[in-house]
């Protein structure tokens, strides 16, 4: 399994690991979620090759950010976890709480995009400038949603 699409501040990345398309806050908040919120581990050995384990999605979400220049020990041992959020079958949704070395609070969710989606108030646009987000949006970020879906079922 691998990172086939990636789309950020409403702009699909085109290829999904070009970090030259990321404003840098937007790829330092992307690699912090990804590497708190995950059960899975990257192991750096010196000189040699990435090892990634966990399961097949986490595998995959962790190595397109290994590729995006993520540095998995590093992110990890600069914030602190305030609170994990247990993945919930229900509300199919799982978050952590992180406390930053700038004493900023973060909270990062992953699970199903339009249930993330739904409790979204807020966005960083691709340049990295937080937008609020009106219910027009959240309709056309649904529909990309479900398309994907439906493309990527057949």
């Amino acid at each position: 399994m691998t990172v086939v699409e990636a789309y950020v501040g409403r702009n699909k990345i085109h290829p999904p690991d070009d970090s030259s398309q990321l404003h840098s806050l937007v790829s330092t908040l992307l690699s912090e979620g990804i590497a708190q919120n995950t059960n899975g581990n990257v192991f750096e050995p010196d000189g040699g090759e990435v090892e990634i384990s966990g399961s097949p999605t986490e595998k995959a979400i962790l190595s397109w950010a290994v590729k995006l220049g993520m540095k998995f020990n590093a992110i990890r041992s600069e914030s602190m976890i305030l609170h994990v959020f247990p993945f919930n079958s229900e509300k199919k949704r799982g978050g952590v709480a992180l406390k930053g070395s700038d004493s900023k609070v973060h909270i990062h969710w992953k699970g199903a995009a339009e249930i993330v989606l739904d409790s979204c108030t807020e966005y960083l646009d691709s340049n990295g400038c937080l937008q609020d987000i009106n219910q027009d949006e959240v309709g056309s970020i649904n529909h990309l949603i479900n398309l994907r879906i439906s493309y990527y079922e057949q």
